[in-house]
């Protein structure tokens, strides 16, 4: 029954709907008590990770809106939480998980590897920023690019570029799959605010060598149970601050990490990570004092 309402009247909903700011959230509520019920425990380091101990391992479940992965050690216990979901929703199982958010998942079971590409992402973002047929270009930054923060006549002539979404859409990529990027990309953040005309096309040129390298992939493979550590610094490369960046990398279970074989990047878990120092030169010697940014 539909009734009219009249021009003070206030409607009481009885269940969210699509469209209301409250949706999303009301979902998720609705979603997590759900699969607490199966027995599942939410991520403290990401609200949209579940987990579930099982008598073979751990079962995950990943969210994104009503969309959702999960992973478990045996079939038997797939089809055990896809049983008990189904009592709860209406689902639609899409087999193994090959494409999901802009990633391309192809898993070798005989190798025993999985890899992530974001070909298709890269080429749908080049298209956006009208890049699709640019000079291919083999690295993402040029060492001599010594960027430094817009003056504000320079911010305000550039102020329409879509410096802020470029950007955006080049750290997705860098976060998921391409790592490689990582520290042109942290150069390029620092100027969200006082970005110029260098700033834009140093962006594009990282977006150009993605476009260029599109194929690769980051592999994760079973090997010896190593632990292997990469870093390194330069000297006072902040052309403003007189700063100096050091970084690291370190990966586990992997004989070599980052190198590139047969068009892909392998590695296993893995984390990097960047600092900028304030590097003051004496006459006696030298002191270093760090800041973490």
């Amino acid at each position: 029954m539909i009734l009219k309402a009249e021009k003070d009247d206030v409607l009481k909903l009885h269940k969210a709907i699509y469209g209301l700011k409250q949706s999303s959230k009301q979902w998720h509520k609705k979603f997590k008590s759900a699969i607490e019920e199966c027995g599942f425990k939410q991520s403290n380091a990401d609200p949209c990770l579940f987990s579930k101990k099982s008598k073979d391992g751990l079962i995950f479940l990943l969210t994104y809106v009503d969309d959702f992965i999960i992973t478990a050690r045996n079939i038997a216990d797939y089809d055990k939480i896809e049983k008990e979901l189904s009592k709860k929703f209406n689902l639609t199982s899409m087999g193994e998980c090959k494409f999901f958010l802009g990633m391309r998942i192809h898993r070798d079971r005989n190798k025993k590897t999985l890899s992530i590409n974001q070909a298709q992402y890269i080429s749908k973002i080049a298209d956006d920023f009208k890049l699709t047929n640019s000079k291919p270009r083999n690295t993402p930054m040029h060492i001599s690019d010594n960027l430094k923060a817009a003056s504000e006549r320079e911010i305000e002539e550039c102020r329409s570029l879509p410096y802020r979404e470029i950007i955006g859409c080049l750290n997705y990529v860098c976060t998921v799959s391409r790592p490689d990027i990582a520290y042109s990309l942290s150069k390029l953040a620092r100027y969200l605010t006082a970005y110029n005309r260098q700033h834009w096309n140093a962006a594009k040129s990282v977006l150009k060598y993605l476009l260029t390298t599109k194929n690769l992939s980051l592999t994760y493979k079973q090997e010896n149970c190593t632990i292997c550590g990469y870093t390194d610094a330069d000297w006072a490369g902040n052309i403003e601050k007189r700063k100096s960046t050091s970084g690291y990398t370190s990966s586990f279970r992997v004989n070599s990490y980052f190198v590139e074989i047969e068009n892909s990047i392998y590695s296993s878990s893995f984390n990097f990570r960047g600092r900028i120092y304030c590097t003051i030169l004496l006459c006696t010697g030298s002191y270093m004092a760090t800041k973490t940014t």
